[in-house]
């Protein structure tokens, strides 16, 4: 079968759809490429999830709520000691921590230092600080 100029440009975004598709199939996969049965893999775009790899497969879970995947450690960890949280090396930032209301990351000149606000208060990211709890949609 042959397909005339004009067929094969409707067919063009068939083709770039099946090609993410079997590119972002393939990420978690080749994470786990080569690495022992057992081992535990970071997901790069996301703190809080990690995969655990068997015969080559990778399977994808979630840290408890206010925790990041260390990867040194191989363990869900305090955001602070993970180190996926990249603080500006200058300056004062707070910055929320996804799944955890009332925790938030503390930098300071490029230290990070886990905080969590006082009953009654939430982290607001928009403002990046504690505010009252019916200010705060979490």
């Amino acid at each position: 079968m042959f397909f005339t100029r004009r067929d094969t440009t409707s067919l063009l975004p068939v083709f770039l759809l099946v090609t993410i598709v079997v590119l972002t199939g393939s990420t978690s996969a080749q994470s786990c490429f080569g690495r022992p049965n057992g081992s535990f893999v970071a997901d790069p775009a996301r703190c809080s999830f990690y995969a655990t790899c068997a015969n080559g497969v990778a399977t994808r879970f979630q840290c408890p709520a206010g925790f990041h995947f260390n990867q040194a450690a191989q363990m869900c960890d305090y955001p602070s000691k993970a180190s996926c949280l990249k603080c500006p090396p200058g300056g004062f930032k707070n910055v929320a921590v996804e799944g955890a209301c009332r925790a938030f990351v503390q930098c300071f000149l490029g230290v990070a230092t886990d905080r969590e606000c006082p009953e009654g208060l939430l982290f607001d990211a928009g403002l990046g600080q504690c505010n009252l709890e019916n200010k705060v949609q979490c």
